[in-house]
């Protein structure tokens, strides 16, 4: 499978900001996690804001529901 590059600067682009909330998203559904903990998980690890995040969220093809 090839992947695509992954900028190294200090500042992550939106395109990394973007395949990393996808990363996120995509374990905690396959590990059981409701969207209300992924939501939290992008939070903590990505420091996005919450446009930013939904925008992300969005972006990788899902939909909050809002369930904890």
């Amino acid at each position: 499978m090839e992947g695509r590059p992954v900028s190294r600067s200090a500042t992550p682009t939106p395109a990394d900001t973007s395949a990393l909330a996808e990363h996120l998203i995509h374990r905690a559904l396959l590990s059981g996690m409701t969207c209300g903990h992924c939501e939290n998980a992008m939070r903590s690890a990505i420091a996005l804001d919450d446009a930013r995040m939904r925008e992300a969220i969005d972006e990788a093809g899902y939909e909050p529901t809002g369930r904890l």
